[in-house]
């Protein structure tokens, strides 16, 4: 393999491993709520770097790991958080503070680690390129605008000893953007659907319907 073909790799496993990381950042739960009690400003749908660079501030207080660690702040780590969120300088031990400071789950780490190390076996797809133009417009068509954002989406597909699909279970994590949301439409191509919320939702709000062919 050529140099240039596996530096290229490489920037899309760091890129990919950072859009992984921004995603668990994002998600309702434990790693978020570690930054979120130090934003100062909140911007839906936006990770606070500056919060972000908090936690680990105060982590490395705690955690010391080179000289002068123990008087680490917020400012000085920022702009090492905004080059690792945004994928253009995501170093190893950036990574390790990151999940040393939030605790990501061995599966989490494990996921982290082979994008970064520019696994072709697993990917990322964040952003409106993850849903065709044409695609998002008849979506929008039919349903009218969105008044919610999903912040993560992932397929967990089974396989046969026969190669046949088995079965398919999706997790997905959505947040409201307008006022007043108390259900959301849910598109899933299949004939047999069982849906469980958690979390913050109340519970399913009405019957499900089958909208196309």
């Amino acid at each position: 393999m050529s140099s240039d073909v596996s530096g290229s790799a490489e920037t899309a496993g760091r890129r990919a491993a950072a859009a992984y990381l921004r995603e668990l950042l994002l998600r309702p739960g434990p790693y978020r709520r570690v930054w979120e009690q130090h934003v100062v400003r909140a911007r839906p749908g936006e990770v606070s770097q500056l919060a972000v660079a908090e936690a680990l501030a105060r982590h490395l207080w705690s955690n010391p790991r080179d000289p002068g660690d123990e008087d680490a702040n917020a400012q000085r780590l920022k702009d090492t958080v905004s080059r690792a969120l945004t994928g253009r300088l995501l170093s190893r031990p950036t990574l390790e503070l990151f999940v040393d400071t939030f605790g990501f789950t061995p599966h989490e780490t494990d996921h982290l680690w082979r994008l970064w190390n520019g696994s072709s076996a697993i990917s990322v797809v964040t952003g409106s390129r993850a849903v065709p133009r044409q695609a998002e417009k008849e979506v929008g068509a039919a349903l009218g605008p969105r008044r919610h954002q999903t912040l993560s989406l992932h397929d967990h597909v089974c396989v046969g000893a026969d190669g046949r699909l088995e079965r398919t279970r999706t997790l997905q994590v959505v947040e409201a953007i307008a006022a007043d949301v108390d259900r959301i439409p849910y598109l899933y191509d299949t004939t047999a659907l069982t849906v469980e919320t958690g979390q913050g939702c109340r519970g399913l709000s009405g019957q499900l319907h089958q909208i196309g062919p």
